[in-house]
């Protein structure tokens, strides 16, 4: 099996290199989105992500709000981890039938990090038990 693609999406260009060092080192192939509207044209044109590792805050859209529009244009089927430093356990509960299947809080330990993007991968592969 190839390694995951993940999309990373994050306007402060420091998180966004340091995102990008910590992925790469694990082995993911990585790309890298600036804003909700870069995210939004990387996953109808590029296509394959395994993942999205978003920050909530956002310019214009936010992160939930990126989350909405990718279900509403076909593309429900990408997990994603939130970077969040504001959510309150009403909005995260709120957002997990969104798609984001983890919420990691920032600042955050890169081994915590790490262990959300791949519990979010292996959970996505796992077969939905129907009730």
């Amino acid at each position: 099996m190839g390694k995951e693609k993940v999309l990373i999406v994050n306007n402060n260009p420091v998180a966004r290199s340091n995102l990008a060092r910590l992925l790469s080192h694990a082995g993911y192939e990585l790309d890298v989105a600036v804003n909700s509207e870069d995210t939004l044209a990387k996953v109808r044109t590029a296509k394959g992500f395994d993942l999205l590792v978003m920050d909530t805050n956002l310019p214009t859209l936010n992160g939930f709000q990126v989350l909405d529009a990718l279900r509403e244009n076909g593309f429900g089927n990408i997990p994603a981890v939130l970077l969040t430093s504001k959510s309150s356990p009403t909005e995260i509960a709120r957002r997990h039938d969104k798609g984001a299947i983890v919420f990691v809080q920032q600042p955050f330990l890169e081994p915590a990090l790490l262990n959300a993007v791949e519990y979010a991968l292996q959970a996505n592969k796992t077969p939905k038990a129907e009730i």
